[in-house]
């Protein structure tokens, strides 16, 4: 490989799972710090980390479409083997996704800490402060998660709008 070659490839193998994309997603942006980002906004890099992984899945789904004739793609796709939504687009809704996803980050670790506090007696203490910590932050992404759901709603009648057309 080149030293000048800029190219980064992220593998997770903690995330790696049958997850759903916007669940990992938010999971590698996830801190206590962008707790109730609020609607419309969302963690630091995320965007960027969202368009490179858009540029990705476009390559795999050309592939894809090259091996098995446009067949099993997520996206509709053209007879060249081309996603037809645009890139911007396609970051909207994967943002979107991805944000719908924070409570459940949230409680699930929040949950799993609170199991921590019955297998690891020694920690109890420390255990039980990161599951309150989870659990309150859950409760404070649920505060906006409405208004993250109609802003998913919007985007979607968006795109069924342009798509119409």
């Amino acid at each position: 490989p080149s030293l000048h070659n800029h190219h980064v490839v992220l593998i997770d193998f903690e995330l790696g799972g049958l997850n759903y994309r916007g669940y990992d997603i938010f999971k590698l942006f996830r801190t206590s710090s962008n707790e109730n980002c609020g609607h419309g906004q969302y963690p630091k890099n995320m965007k960027a980390f969202v368009e490179a992984y858009v540029e990705e899945m476009r390559q795999g789904q050309k592939e894809q479409a090259r091996d098995t004739g446009g067949h099993g793609n997520i996206f509709s796709v053209n007879q060249n083997g081309e996603m037809e939504a645009d890139n911007s687009e396609l970051v909207d809704l994967i943002i979107c996704e991805t944000l719908l996803f924070e409570p459940l980050t949230w409680l699930e670790a929040g949950v799993f800490y609170l199991f921590a506090t019955k297998g690891d007696a020694y920690q109890k203490e420390r255990w039980t402060e990161l599951a309150l910590d989870r659990f309150e932050n859950y409760e404070i992404s649920m505060g906006t998660f409405q208004n993250r759901v109609d802003h998913m709603k919007k985007v979607i009648r968006k795109r069924k709008s342009y798509h119409a057309n």
